[in-house]
């Protein structure tokens, strides 16, 4: 997620949502080398379930979520969510992450 002020945001992802910086530093190969922050419930499994990046210059609207999961039980749950998701937003265009079983789509 692309923000504008990184330790804001790594203290609200820490302090309320109970996440831990799994690792930080900057990018290399942007511009100016922007610093980035990844955050895990459960560091020691898994690098991240969330990054940030400071490469936002001002606040406001923008598109600034590059990818976002959450992580079900099994497979029944997935299917669960993919008919909700087809009720819900039936117009919403899918897409495709072929890393994993998901249910991809595309902001609109």
């Amino acid at each position: 997620m692309y923000v504008s002020d990184i330790d804001a945001m790594a203290d609200f992802y820490t302090e309320v949502l109970g996440f831990q910086v799994a690792d930080r530093g900057p990018t290399m190969g942007k511009p100016g080398n922007p610093e980035m922050v990844f955050l895990s419930h459960v560091p020691d499994e898994e690098h991240h379930q969330l990054a940030l990046i400071h490469a936002r210059t001002s606040p406001g609207r923008s598109n600034t979520i590059n990818h976002l999961s959450f992580r079900v039980e099994d497979l029944p749950a997935l299917r669960d969510v993919s008919a909700y998701c087809n009720l819900a937003a039936p117009d919403w265009p899918a897409g495709c992450h072929f890393a994993d079983p998901s249910v991809p789509a595309f902001d609109l």
